[in-house]
């Protein structure tokens, strides 16, 4: 009896610290259940915008909730955002991660998305540096951009062609990983060398497969020890370490290949991979140096995957909202004709004038919004927002996803409505709260890239094309679930060359 009553209490204490002592360090909000904390409701109402929305009235602009055991301080409103992550922006760049699953992962405090510190600045200020010395953001990129566009294009046409419809995501993922891989390691995948991206691409379908499910949050930031003895957790866990150790080796057998040929003795860089060989070279003999091998293969798989997977799932949804919305598509044509007036591709140079085309790239990104929940930032010393405390360490974010479905600026917020970023001069229209890239230090180092690869795919993708479905049971589906989040399931559609309209 007494050893029941010994559990029994231990269960009680259990239930107190979860449900009260532990939360007492925080901003308030929903009440989570013991380990799972607000996973339940967020899955039942998942992608969550509409819950989160709730929370906020209820709690205010700062309230935490919880992802299994791990808390989340989330800022919801665009004035304290910008004074928190802007204006002392230097109080919340450091990372924040689930437990030690980070460290186990990267092996170490490696990488650019996920270190802090010394490592995080040096690491990112040269790879932000780099990337400038390679184009990004000049006339050298936009060439590789629209070499790509113009592969993709005719791939698209010629399986049209042949099997009288085509499936844009299998084409539009490749061109993204050839526009990346190509800065990173001089090449894209073509022909002869496509196999190689579809190896990376299995192997993250069948992780990305593994890890959907978010009950895994509550277990992850367990010890090693403990997860292997649960057979759900750890075969997810594995496969996950199995497919790093895969993208590793693909990323060090490119390395390797650039190290076997490279002249240290040159200045000359042809892609990233030089450039930081060069710098690891130069760097050799300094202790305090964070260039280093693992170092390299970890910066490779952050601007391969963060190059990838976001872009081509903005493109993705995009092509699935262009069929469900044939009125944009004549809009957007219709701009085209009376700007552009010919087949010719569409450059960077066009930008300006075409209103219509910049106000739907930036509805796809608001509207697909592909990261439910944001990268968590951590406080680095204790500070003070909305009169509540926020402590040292605390993990925190701008909860973007809430800003650009916020109804008061947004109407309508569900709803796919290019003509939102149209001001009533037939301009394009700005909001403070539409953060694709997020805001601050953590902001996308790759947002110039990203930006022109959206504008050109869509641009050149409507201008060749008439989009159609092949009938109406092909239409993409637009909701969103668990297994769908990120992108859309694969779907075919018509695609016909258009005569242009000179106007």
């Amino acid at each position: 009896m007494i050893w029941l009553l010994i559990v029994i209490g231990m269960v009680l204490l259990g239930l107190f610290y979860d449900l009260h002592q532990k939360r007492k360090n925080f901003p308030p909000g929903p009440t989570p259940l013991p380990l799972l904390g607000n996973l339940i409701p967020l899955i039942l109402s998942f992608p969550g915008y509409e819950l989160m929305h709730k929370w906020r009235k209820e709690y205010g602009d700062i309230y935490t909730y919880w992802m299994g055991p791990f808390p989340i301080v989330t800022v919801n409103e665009i004035n304290l955002v910008q004074q928190m992550f802007v204006q002392d922006g230097d109080n919340y760049t450091d990372r924040a991660s689930f437990g030690k699953l980070t460290e186990t992962y990267r092996g170490g405090n490696y990488g650019i998305v996920e270190t802090n510190g010394q490592v995080w600045r040096e690491q990112r200020r040269f790879t932000l540096h780099t990337l400038r010395d390679l184009g990004l953001g000049k006339e050298r990129m936009q060439e590789q951009i629209l070499d790509e566009a113009a592969y993709l294009l005719s791939e698209l046409e010629s399986e049209c062609k042949a099997m009288g419809k085509a499936w844009p995501i299998k084409y539009t993922e490749k061109t993204v990983a050839s526009v990346i891989n190509l800065m990173l390691f001089g090449y894209r995948f073509d022909k002869e060398r496509e196999t190689e991206f579809y190896r990376v691409r299995k192997m993250l379908d069948a992780q990305n497969e593994e890890l959907r499910n978010p009950i895994l949050i509550a277990f992850i930031g367990m010890p090693r020890w403990i997860t292997k003895r649960i057979p759900f957790i750890n075969r997810k866990l594995e496969l996950m370490y199995k497919v790093r150790d895969e993208l590793f080796l693909f990323f060090g057998e490119k390395i390797k290949e650039h190290r076997d040929t490279i002249d240290y003795s040159s200045d000359e860089v042809n892609d990233f991979c030089d450039a930081y060989l060069l710098e690891m070279h130069k760097l050799r003999d300094d202790p305090t140096t964070s260039f280093n091998d693992k170092q390299f293969v970890n910066v490779c798989l952050d601007l391969w995957l963060a190059g990838l997977e976001t872009t081509a799932s903005t493109m993705a949804w995009g092509t699935a909202l262009l069929l469900n919305y044939p009125e944009v598509v004549k809009k957007l044509h219709a701009e085209f004709d009376r700007v552009i007036g010919s087949d010719r591709m569409i450059t960077m140079q066009d930008k300006n004038e075409l209103h219509y085309l910049n106000a739907f790239v930036s509805e796809v990104q608001r509207w697909a919004n592909i990261v439910p929940q944001n990268l968590l930032r951590k406080a680095s010393k204790g500070a003070e927002a909305a009169g509540l405390l926020i402590k040292a360490d605390t993990p925190i974010c701008a909860q973007i996803s809430v800003l650009m479905t916020d109804e008061t600026v947004f109407p309508d917020p569900y709803c796919f409505r290019p003509d939102r970023f149209i001001d009533e001069n037939g301009k394009l229209k700005s909001f403070k709260q539409f953060l694709p890239f997020s805001i601050g230090k953590r902001q996308c180092p790759g947002e110039g890239l990203a930006r022109m690869e959206l504008y050109l795919f869509f641009a050149n993708l409507v201008h060749r094309f008439n989009i159609t479905p092949i009938d109406p049971s092909t239409i993409p589906s637009l909701k969103r679930t668990m297994k769908n989040v990120v992108k859309p399931e694969a779907f075919p559609c018509i695609l016909e060359r258009r005569v242009v309209q000179k106007i």
